[in-house]
């Protein structure tokens, strides 16, 4: 169970969270709190605000903590690791994804957080067995990184029925299949995915 009032927290370091500068501060030890501050009120001018811990909540759905912020009385839920990190290790790259080392989800410590690619956050998904591990049949497009559990299931999802034709472009003998370009996964994992010969160039995310 996450808890807003952990003990133990010798060292903590507080930032503020960008975008709400001045209302709350994220800490390395994954705690969300608003500042002291002073607001307006419509009767009595202004009030002094206290600082107080914002509790966080898990989801059952994706077992994420999130809190909610306000700010100018629109409420907002966040997932507290893309605060942390954003506070301590901004990046200017919306397509990085936030990793948990332990792959505990509520485990928000800074030390347990990173920036990864999407090809990076899946792999560790399976390594910490988050996700089962797709079979090695499996096939994994590159242009959105979705894995099929074979080639023919790509195919019907993109509306088709040909699996021998995803099969081509995973082996490198067609360049994409309705436009998306797919790689066996078994060749993904150990970055031998086959080039394609022929006149367009394979394309796709990066293998990380």
């Amino acid at each position: 169970m996450v808890n807003s009032k952990q003990k133990g927290n010798r060292g903590e370091v507080w930032r503020d969270i960008p975008g709400y500068e001045g209302y709350y501060q994220a800490s390395n030890n994954g705690r969300i709190k608003s500042v002291d501050r002073v607001i307006d009120h419509p009767r009595l001018n202004q009030v002094a605000r206290k600082s107080v811990f914002i509790k966080p909540y898990v989801s059952r759905t994706n077992g994420y903590a999130y809190v909610s912020l306000s700010r100018e009385g629109v409420v907002i839920g966040h997932r507290v690791h893309r605060l942390i990190l954003n506070a301590f290790l901004p990046t200017v790259d919306s397509e990085m994804q936030c990793n948990h080392i332990n792959g505990v989800k509520y485990d928000n410590r800074l030390i347990n957080l990173e920036w990864v690619t999407q090809s990076e956050n899946m792999k560790h998904a399976y390594r910490t067995g988050l996700q089962e591990s797709p079979r090695a049949t499996s096939v994994i497009c590159l242009d959105d990184g979705v894995v099929y559990k074979t080639a023919k299931s790509a195919a019907r999802v993109l509306g088709g029925n040909s699996g021998e034709s995803v099969a081509r472009v995973c082996r490198g003998e067609r360049s994409q299949y309705k436009g998306k370009v797919f790689a066996f996964w078994d060749d993904y994992i150990n970055r031998c995915i086959p080039d394609f010969k022929g006149k367009y160039k394979k394309r796709g995310v990066a293998v990380g």
